[in-house]
């Protein structure tokens, strides 16, 4: 989608002087500090040789700017989703005509004792983790993906591997919220309001705009990792011991191969120091690296027979020699900060598409190996294959939050991905159907093929609860884009 000039909140000297030229009738200077630069919001953009509005993207730097925005629908039309990193793999931060909120420059870490953290909404895990980190202290809570922002992982699906007790996703380490809703009203919602918390968290920017969230953290304690090598009906087998361990789980998957690497994370000592650069070369391996010659080998080499088994060995041999052989250690502070990402984000030159469905741990043994059967029955009739191994994370029951997918039964996450764009689409709607199959639970950000009604087959009177709230809070519909109209109401 083609944009709009950004929208930048500069400096008070920047956008008052330009106020003065672009504002009719603002003479007096305590009006104008209000005041918002507005740049180029009637664009049009033409589409099939009609002219449409574009949106409008914001660069939000201060709490007020946020306030303006929702209090001017004129200026600034609706809807008006707030975007961080830009990660989701759905539409649900699209706007069509309306405007996003750039919340990537609302960064600054505002407090913190030895028990809790505040800082703005836009700060990216990886600074907050290495600030965090050069006082000996870490997130309680995890992230996938630690070039998200802050308010973006706690308002969405963000699951990772956890140790019991941990918590699966970050939403479930906040203590207070403060946000701003549909009417411009500043909203602090704390642990005295659990309930309203519980709404809040994993909402999806449906109630408002977190500006500020305080986390709970602790002393950096470390972890020791064990590896073990199964078939899929090995791990099938195996699978109630992985949902019972105290440990966190990892399960690497290729199902051409019939290969699964398992990696459970056991508390260790918390004096144990443990060294990032490790990480850092393991997950730029993993996550630059890889992802390139994988995508180089499937554009180059043309013939299936040949390309297939060599792009399986290169995953192969990067799960033996890169995840088995650099870390045997680590923590949440590890991890978070030396993460290196390429996630789907349009600048990047080679782009991971991913989609994830969590399953009841129940039956996950059931799924792994249907879902090898899956890819394999898929790829003979379509000749479409993810070269990227999928990736499960263990996630054990939380209530923290409404929507959360564990919120009845401890489930298990599978998240498939790939560089091989030709034929992803597909696959996706063919895999949502194999995810109805078998109870799967779909992330709003990361679930790609959804129907209004199978999501309200699966939340039920949560997802009647929330829209219930979500429409008494913004009964003007200020939040809502198409996306969330059709899937939550």
């Amino acid at each position: 989608m083609q944009r709009n000039k950004a929208l930048d909140f500069d400096s008070d000297t920047d956008y008052l002087a330009r106020l003065r030229k672009k504002t009719v009738g603002f003479d007096d200077l305590k009006r104008l500090r209000t005041e918002l630069v507005i740049e180029a919001t009637g664009e049009r953009r033409r589409k099939h040789g009609i002219k449409e509005k574009a949106e409008t993207l914001v660069k939000v730097r201060r709490d007020r700017d946020i306030v303006t925005v929702l209090t001017n629908p004129k200026r600034f039309p609706s809807p008006v989703r707030p975007v961080g990193s830009n990660s989701a793999s759905t539409r649900c931060t699209r706007t069509q005509a309306g405007t996003q909120l750039d919340m990537t420059l609302l960064n600054r870490l505002l407090r913190f004792n030895a028990k809790t953290v505040t800082v703005q909404a836009g700060i990216r895990l990886r600074e907050l983790a290495e600030k965090l980190a050069e006082h000996g202290l870490e997130l309680v809570g995890g992230c996938d993906d630690p070039d998200r922002t802050v308010g973006g992982a706690i308002s969405s699906g963000s699951l990772t591997a956890a140790i019991p007790g941990e918590g699966g996703d970050l939403a479930s380490s906040v203590v207070r919220l403060t946000l701003i809703t549909p009417q411009g009203h500043r909203l602090d919602i704390g642990q005295d309001r659990a309930d309203l918390l519980r709404v809040a968290l994993m909402s999806y920017g449906l109630l408002g705009v977190v500006c500020e969230v305080e986390l709970r953290i602790r002393r950096i304690r470390s972890y020791a990792m064990r590896n073990k090598t199964l078939n899929f009906d090995e791990l099938a087998n195996y699978m109630p011991d992985l949902a019972q361990v105290r440990a966190a789980v990892k399960l690497f998957l290729l199902p051409y191969r019939d290969t699964a690497f398992v990696e459970v994370r056991v508390t260790g000592s918390k004096n144990r120091p443990v060294h990032g650069w490790p990480w850092k070369i393991r997950n730029w391996a993993w996550n630059s690296v890889l992802p390139r010659v994988v995508h180089s080998v499937g554009r180059v080499i043309p013939i299936r027979q040949i390309r297939d088994p060599l792009i399986d060995t290169v995953n192969e041999a990067a799960q033996v020699l890169v995840n088995r052989g650099l870390s045997a250690s680590g923590s949440n502070s590890a991890e978070q900060s030396g993460q290196f990402r390429t996630l789907s984000r349009p600048q990047r030159p080679t782009r991971i598409r991913y989609c994830t469905w969590a399953f009841p741990a129940c039956q996950f043994g059931a799924v792994v190996k249907a879902y090898r059967d899956f890819c394999r029955a898929h790829n003979k009739t379509s000749k479409f294959r993810c070269d990227l191994p999928a990736i499960a994370y263990r996630v054990d029951k939380d209530q923290s939050a409404l929507l959360s997918p564990s919120f009845d039964e401890q489930v298990f996450s599978l998240s498939v991905r790939t560089t091989n764009t030709r034929g992803w689409e597909n696959f996706v709607m063919e895999f949502a159907e194999f995810a109805a199959g078998f109870a799967g639970i779909p992330l709003f950000n990361q679930t790609c093929g959804l129907t209004a009604g199978y999501v309200e087959d699966v939340f039920g009177k949560r997802l009647a609860h929330l829209r219930a709230i979500r429409r008494r809070m913004d009964p003007n519909d200020r939040m809502l884009n198409q996306f969330f109209a059709e899937h939550v109401g």
